[in-house]
């Protein structure tokens, strides 16, 4: 096997090692249930919601008997807010997740580190013809 094919297999390796280690520290899965967004608009005309924490379009949702599921926003309803405050539901908006700091940077640099490590190769090969070409005894 060529060294480039070793380094090309090493590299996948840590890449695949890395990313594993970056997913295991990242945000999990939540284990609640789902329940679409008219259940949950009933729920709220009917008194039964306490709480509904807002992350973009997702509405994770507190019922008064303490029971809580996950719903999802399927288009922009401008009543929506008005609806939770008229009904006494507490509303509390969080920020979207973010990947965090070591993936992002991990995820930007190593394709170019590949490509550079690419073109360093590239740069050498043709750079050793060229220089054969000049320096052949004839």
């Amino acid at each position: 096997m060529s060294d480039m094919a070793k380094n090309l297999i090493l590299w996948l390796v840590i890449a695949v090692v890395l990313m594993s280690v970056f997913q295991s520290f990242g945000p999990s899965e939540s284990n609640s249930r789902k329940v679409d967004y008219s259940t949950f608009l009933q729920e709220v005309n009917q008194d039964q919601v306490r709480e509904a924490r807002i992350n973009g379009r997702e509405i994770n949702v507190t019922k008064k008997d303490s029971n809580r599921y996950t719903t999802y926003i399927p288009i922009n309803d401008p009543k929506l807010l008005d609806n939770l405050l008229t009904k006494n539901v507490k509303v509390v908006g969080e920020p979207p997740e973010e990947p965090s700091l070591l993936a992002s940077i991990f995820i930007s640099w190593f394709p170019m580190l590949f490509a550079d490590r690419r073109l360093d190769l590239l740069h050498a090969s043709d750079a050793g013809r060229r220089w054969q070409r000049r320096h052949v005894v004839r």
